[in-house]
Parts: structure tokens; C-alpha cells; sequence
């Protein structure tokens, strides 16, 4: 069973299963949340990111959609999917 917070629990020490390890979670609605660790390094992941593809995009004289694509694939390692059709 779920265990339920008082509204003013900001957050709880609980087990992660990404960082295999007992982290501080942050608290929503009453229920337990996302990682603190792991919400910190996905937000320097974004940040280099967002700085990568404006520097791409202002030095490196390319058009925005093309310098996120590369950014994403620096800081990800990964290409997301430009387009979805004939999913539904």
C-alpha cells in the first residue's frame, strides 16, 4: 500500500530504483516523487542542451531545428524522431 504524506512534507527519504540507492524524493499531492538526484542531473543534461544548440544555432550559422537535432545527439547520444506519421 501507497503511503500517503501531510500537505506540508516537502519531501522523504526513499529507495531509487535508477540511482540503485535510499535519495531524498520530493513530495507531490500527498505521494512520494521523483528523485532529487536524478531530477539534478537530467536538469544539467538540459541545460547543456539548451546551450549547446544556441551555440550551434548562433556559430555555427544553422537554422534552430538543425542545431537541436545535433545538440540532442551530443548530450543524449540519441536522434528523437523528427516526425510521427502513420502512428494513428
Amino acid at each position: 500500500m501507497p503511503q500517503h504524506y501531510t500537505r506540508s512534507t516537502v519531501s522523504a527519504d526513499a529507495w531509487c530504483p535508477a540511482c540503485q540507492k535510499q535519495t531524498q524524493h520530493r513530495i507531490d499531492d500527498r505521494r512520494i516523487g521523483p528523485c532529487m538526484e536524478c531530477m539534478k542531473q537530467l536538469e544539467i543534461r538540459r541545460d547543456e542542451y539548451e546551450e549547446r544548440a544556441g551555440i550551434k544555432e548562433f556559430c555555427g550559422n544553422m537554422p534552430r531545428v538543425q542545431a537541436e537535432q545535433e545538440a540532442r545527439e551530443e548530450v543524449y547520444g540519441t536522434v528523437a524522431p523528427t516526425s510521427q506519421k502513420g502512428l494513428f
